[in-house]
């Protein structure tokens, strides 16, 4: 049996702790992968919740961002399953949702989708 343990050179920890640091130092100026134009944070991923636990999240999160005046998110419902199945019929039921469209071809992941919002309107006073 070979010995599995191996001694970092002075080089290769040298190497080794200059990259570590960068990446620590880097982190927030890393671009994230798809960048849905200006609305990182108004995403909301579905992958992993049941249907029911999804619908509720889904409701949930609109009324948030809606109740926040954000006129559109993005929601990541996976290429297939009975979650992306069901989306558009959600999206159909809620009278706060004015429309919502298919992302893919460089606008997010395939299984994604730009909801926008009817935004509450401010009463003058």
């Amino acid at each position: 049996m070979q010995d599995s343990t191996y001694k970092l050179t002075p080089r290769d920890r040298d190497l080794w702790h200059r990259y570590i640091s960068r990446l620590v130092n880097d982190q927030e100026t890393v671009a994230p992968k798809h960048t849905y134009g200006d609305i990182t944070s108004r995403k909301l991923d579905l992958h992993g919740f049941t249907v029911n636990e999804a619908w509720l999240r889904f409701r949930e999160f609109v009324e948030q961002h809606r109740t926040q005046g954000t006129d559109s998110i993005v929601v990541i419902t996976g290429k297939s399953g009975q979650i992306s199945r069901e989306f558009r019929e959600w999206c159909k039921m809620m009278p706060t949702v004015r429309r919502y469209e298919a992302l893919g071809h460089g606008h997010g992941p395939a299984g994604s989708f730009r909801v926008t919002l009817r935004t509450i309107k401010q009463r003058p006073r």
